[in-house]
């Protein structure tokens, strides 16, 4: 791809059918999302993938972040990769072993999550995936989380180069650290804590 334009590289995740606490109008929002992506940025449909609903299981948010930007051998250098959330977000216990500031973690909640035998993707995790991404693939991201509570702590700013920190849509701002843009459209104030990049199962 030497020499062509920076493309955009897209996937989005958005789950309105939850067991218990359904929600309403997170796929409508994924969808626009999509469409806009489509419509005004013109990136063609194969740079697009969506999960929505019973789609965007655990395994299937894990494993295909990896394969469409991770592992795709199509996406060159400065081309943009954009990651889009709409779902429940929640809190769960970390063991003691994680060493985190605080007992609790921030989560995303796929669809088949019980918390019991399938858990939500702590930030630790996610902060995992996308410092991998960033050293892949460079650091030309953006992401957006639109959850139902607070999502803290999707990045940690403590031992990287390149500097990741949560932001929310609701203070009408928005930083930038290096060239990865975190966004939050949580109802709450910007995110203090940061927590580390470890990963979690």
């Amino acid at each position: 791809h030497r020499g062509a334009p920076p493309r955009i590289w897209v996937m989005v995740v958005a789950i309105n059918k939850y067991s218990s606490a359904p929600l309403r109008g997170c796929v409508a929002d994924g969808r626009a999302m999509v469409d806009f992506m489509r419509e005004k940025l013109h990136v063609p449909a194969s740079g697009i993938v969506t999960l929505f609903d019973e789609a965007a299981s655990r395994a299937a948010i894990l494993s295909m972040f990896r394969k469409h930007f991770t592992e795709n051998e199509q996406i060159a250098k400065g081309d943009g990769m954009v990651f889009y959330y709409a779902g429940h977000g929640a809190r769960a216990y970390a063991p003691e072993d994680w060493h985190l500031n605080g007992d609790q973690v921030e989560c995303i909640c796929p669809y088949d999550s019980d918390w019991s035998i399938v858990h939500g993707i702590p930030c630790t995790t996610l902060n995992a995936l996308f410092r991998e991404l960033a050293y892949h693939k460079g650091d030309n991201i953006v992401s957006f989380w639109v959850c139902a509570r607070r999502l803290d702590g999707i990045a940690d700013a403590t031992n990287l180069d390149r500097h990741f920190r949560l932001l929310s849509l609701w203070q009408y701002h928005a930083e930038r650290l290096g060239n990865t843009l975190h966004v939050s459209a949580s109802k709450s104030a910007p995110a203090d804590t940061l927590f580390s990049g470890r990963q979690c199962p």
